[in-house]
């Protein structure tokens, strides 16, 4: 933290997330006073205004893209100009040419995106701003993005204060709605901002996944639930609202089986349980530790799910979708989980898992992906090879995060960073 500049606020790295530890949070009070003293950030500013909840209620904006004429704008590159002369075909073609006019269409584009996280994802603005993409970020009023357009390596920063969060989507929009900039594209690489993207990015007129989608994605028993429906597998599961819904959960889904937060992250509260005696007992420890002044993630809710435990090995699958179809899918074989709190140690890619499995594990990520109404975009599927064939974990929707983006290119030469970005401007 010590190479922050004065007055920047940051997330913080996930402890209990070993050995990747690469998995921000957002630093309880006591963290933050440490860093005030360090870096003279104001205590009134310390939280709230600078960290969003992951999950909350945006309360109701009824308005439409045409209460705000100056947002949308055509694209300043002339290859946007030109796109009547392009063919579809040269576009959509797997070739080195291909993807060099496919790169020319970021140029001078402007893409806002929302909360940047922790500053460890300063490689992907990085990355952007090579390709000549103008990226402005939108944050809260001591981020360390703030900083960084400041010091020119950003086009743009956008302050906004998470506090009120009942209204930070209206002020979003309003906010976007009077800058010099006029947006082609509203994305986020952090997980956390994908709800309040999404939101915005429909609000301005840019409609690529649906809300719904994202917010089943966030809930895991929504997650499941949409897999049924499709017909797709989906676990033996039930929900805990409180003490009186264990047992009906446990005469449901038997064991072993796992207790595990229907919001969550970095397997926070997630707890491998082997009879009756253990699954009640870990509730009560679980259910202590969900409290927003512990984790702010928890103020989406702390509804639990038990469900059966999948036996066999676990897979992370990298997906790019574009119109609703998948145009890139690849398989990485995650090592064995540090039972039974399920933190992951490590992975490799490409995968040495026999065909024809993998290409199982792949169809299912891809599956449940659009199952859930998924359209555009990088997602970061998690997926197990059990003795019943190919089962769902959760589908993430963004870019992977610690090696995920280094490992596509080192072994597929697939940057992710630049293919979301191109499907988010499709």
């Amino acid at each position: 933290m010590a190479s922050l500049p004065a007055g920047s606020v940051d997330y913080f790295l996930n402890k209990r997330h070993l050995p990747s530890s690469q998995v921000e949070r957002v630093p309880d009070i006591d963290e933050l006073e440490d860093e005030e003293q360090d870096f003279g950030v104001a205590p009134s500013s310390l939280r709230s205004a600078n960290f969003m909840p992951p999950g909350h209620d945006y309360g109701v904006f009824e308005s439409s893209v045409a209460s705000f004429p100056a947002v949308q704008s055509p694209l300043f590159s002339p290859v946007y100009q030109e796109l009547e002369r392009i063919s579809a075909s040269k576009l959509g073609e797997r070739s080195d040419k291909a993807e060099a006019l496919r790169k020319k269409l970021l140029r001078n584009s402007n893409v806002l995106v929302v909360q940047g996280g922790y500053s460890g994802k300063k490689f992907i603005y990085d990355r952007l701003k090579s390709l000549g993409v103008n990226v402005t970020i939108m944050d809260g009023p001591d981020s360390f993005w703030k900083t960084e357009a400041e010091e020119g390596r950003l086009h743009g920063f956008i302050e906004i204060d998470f506090s009120e969060t009942s209204t930070v989507l209206q002020r979003a929009i309003e906010i976007v709605a009077i800058v010099n900039t006029k947006f082609d594209a509203v994305t986020t690489y952090y997980e956390d901002a994908v709800p309040l993207a999404t939101r915005l990015a429909h609000a301005l007129g840019f409609e690529l996944n649906p809300v719904e989608a994202c917010d089943i994605a966030r809930n895991k028993r929504k997650t499941r639930e949409a897999l049924k429906a499709s017909g797709l597998p989906s676990p033996a599961f039930y929900p805990i609202h409180s003490e009186r819904d264990l047992d009906p959960a446990i005469r449901t889904v038997g064991f072993p089986a796992v207790l595990k937060p229907a919001y969550g992250a970095a397997s926070l509260g997630v707890y491998k349980v082997e009879d009756a005696d253990e699954a009640k007992r870990m509730y009560g420890e679980i259910m202590a530790t969900l409290t927003p002044e512990l984790d702010p993630i928890w103020t989406q809710g702390t509804e639990i799910i038990l469900e059966e435990f999948y036996d066999g090995d676990e897979f992370d699958v990298d997906i790019l979708l574009f119109e609703g179809k998948s145009v890139y899918a690849k398989l990485a074989d995650n090592w064995k989980c540090w039972e039974p709190w399920f933190q992951e140690t490590a992975a490799n890619m490409p995968s040495l898992f026999p065909e024809p499995a993998a290409q199982e594990l792949i169809q299912l990520a891809v599956d449940s992906t659009l199952a859930v109404g998924f359209r555009y975009g990088a997602f970061h599927v998690e997926v197990k090879w059990t003795s019943r064939g190919p089962r769902l974990i959760e589908i993430n929707a963004r870019m992977g995060g610690v090696s995920v983006r280094s490992s596509n290119l080192e072994a597929w030469g697939v940057d992710l960073v630049d293919q979301h970005c191109m499907a988010m401007l499709k």
